[in-house]
């Protein structure tokens, strides 16, 4: 089993592992309306669109180049919202470095002090347990998370 820690910030989320180099994406989600984004990037922006209930996303830089609606919520609601799951499980991904590579993570995160009750824990772990709902295009589950510790 992989661990990892999961800073999702308003401004930007960061992710880091222990046998990896650490990443850091802007906190922003946006729609995927599956434009013709590919023809222009070259390889500088990596376009993983993740499916959640039906709907396809874009996230980080991603996102903020090409969605036309992007979702950002600068309040304590902010990890109840679908948006923080898209996040981490994206910072998830960011840290595989082979496709065929789903191990297992237990994931760390935390909260702000004044945002950490018991029951907001109960909520995070309950939300970010949900990561195998988030697919890829193929349909895939996205990642694999056993284990959420929620820190302040």
């Amino acid at each position: 089993m992989k661990l990892y820690g999961v800073d999702i910030g308003y401004g930007f989320t960061k992710v880091a592992g222990v046998d990896r180099i650490s990443r850091v994406m802007p906190s922003i989600v946006g729609s995927n309306e599956e434009l013709s984004y590919r023809s222009d990037l070259g390889d500088r922006v990596k376009i993983t669109p993740l499916i959640l209930n039906g709907h396809s996303y874009l996230v980080g830089e991603a996102a903020k180049r090409f969605s036309r609606h992007r979702y950002r919520i600068f309040d304590s609601t902010w990890t109840e919202s679908p948006y923080y799951l898209l996040l981490f499980v994206s910072a998830l991904m960011a840290m595989r470095l082979e496709k065929s590579t789903n191990e297992p993570a237990a994931v760390v995160t935390g909260l702000p002090v004044s945002h950490y009750t018991q029951e907001r824990v109960k909520q995070i772990q309950d939300l970010l347990g949900q990561a195998d709902k988030v697919r890829t295009l193929s349909g895939e589950p996205s990642v694999k998370v056993e284990k959420v510790k929620v820190i302040p």
